[in-house]
């Protein structure tokens, strides 16, 4: 015997995973904690490599273009520019990873929620036609 509203929910739960699936994955496995810290280190090493690379072509590009003799003053004041220019950088990169970050895990934790929440009236229907209760939408096949 079939239970349209169980059928119903069990089609239901299964969109609902699939569709989900990264964000119920997401609350799943990680605390808030951890996939923000997780987040923002990822955001700190692709940052500094991306800092580093950028800022180390536009130095050289400039040395090579405007100076033919270069003097510690000039590499002293390009090292005291670049590390400003990177602790702003790095901070502008890891406040608003942090931010996604955390949005993103609330997120997560509400669709999770809302999938358990799921999952538990079709448990609730299961155990309804155990016990074998009937209702007018139950199918013989």
């Amino acid at each position: 015997m079939l239970d349209e509203n169980r059928v119903k929910r069990m089609t239901e739960v299964a969109l609902y995973d699939k569709k989900e699936h990264h964000n119920i994955e997401i609350a799943e496995e990680y605390t808030g904690r951890n996939y923000v810290s997780m987040r923002l280190l990822r955001a700190w090493v692709l940052g500094t490599l991306m800092f580093l690379i950028f800022y180390g072509m536009i130095v050289l590009f400039i040395y090579y273009r405007y100076f033919t003799t270069i003097h510690v003053s000039t590499l002293i004041t390009t090292l005291f520019v670049g590390v400003v220019c990177y602790v702003v950088f790095i901070f502008i990169v890891l406040r608003t990873t942090g931010r996604h970050a955390r949005n993103v895990y609330r997120r997560a934790k509400r669709i999770y929620k809302e999938f358990a929440e799921l999952k538990k009236q079709l448990k609730q229907y299961y155990q309804a036609q155990e016990t074998g209760e009937n209702n007018a939408n139950t199918y013989t096949v």
